[in-house]
């Protein structure tokens, strides 16, 4: 006959006693296991040296937010608008100018002794070209170098042409003035080129001119003078 001492510690018991107890544990209050509080001295230790705070990391350079694509668009349809139009008013500019801008005068070469101002306009009498040819052979005679005497030459016909009361067109020279209007005189082409390709080549160049030059301007203008004298 077993003893009640030795049903308490028969396994079966004390896996029932063991159960329930964990069961009244877990139906019963919770179990406080907090610590008991430590009484510390949180005043601060004159002797401990204290440390600063470790400094705050600075925040990272943000990077540059991209621009849109919209307006990146919109920027270049806008500067393509603006060249075009500039472009189209230097080409009505340069159509204008280049419209409006008069003819350029013939090369000296390239004169042309029908100019119709000279035509329509009173020209050069008989007797004003005979005194200007005289004066021409006089300053071929008095000039100090033979520059200056086929220079001289050809300005006095410039001269006479000049009061024949014939307008000279802006876009002409003195020289194809004087040109066309001894065209509409008796006087003969060929010395009348001579003179003028004399003038051109004392006034325009660097190449001296020689005794030669001046004789031959000499020959130019008194046939030119022999011719107005044959002239009724």
């Amino acid at each position: 006959m077993t003893s009640p001492r030795d049903r308490l510690t028969h396994p079966a018991a004390l896996l029932g006693l063991t159960t329930l107890a964990l069961v009244g544990a877990a139906t019963a209050t919770p179990w406080d296991l907090r610590l008991p509080t430590l009484a510390l001295d949180l005043r601060p230790d004159l002797d401990t040296p204290t440390t600063s705070p470790a400094p705050t990391p600075s925040a990272a350079p943000t990077e540059p937010t991209p621009p849109d694509d919209t307006l990146v668009t919109l920027l270049l349809v806008l500067a393509g608008l603006v060249l075009a139009l500039l472009l189209w008013w230097a080409g009505r500019r340069l159509l204008t100018a280049l419209r409006d801008t008069p003819p350029s005068p013939h090369e000296p070469d390239q004169l042309d002794p029908g100019h119709d101002l000279a035509t329509t306009q009173p020209a050069l009498t008989v007797p004003e070209l005979t005194d200007a040819v005289t004066r021409a052979l006089a300053h071929l005679d008095d000039a100090t170098t033979p520059t200056d005497g086929v220079i001289a030459a050809w300005v006095a016909l410039e001269e006479a042409a000049a009061h024949a009361g014939t307008t000279r067109d802006p876009a002409q020279t003195t020289t194809e003035f004087t040109t066309a209007v001894l065209a509409t005189t008796p006087a003969p082409a060929p010395q009348l080129t001579t003179l003028r390709t004399l003038y051109q080549h004392a006034r325009f160049t660097h190449h001296p001119v020689t005794d030669d030059d001046v004789t031959t301007a000499r020959t130019a203008l008194t046939t030119i003078a022999r011719t107005l004298d044959e002239h009724p």
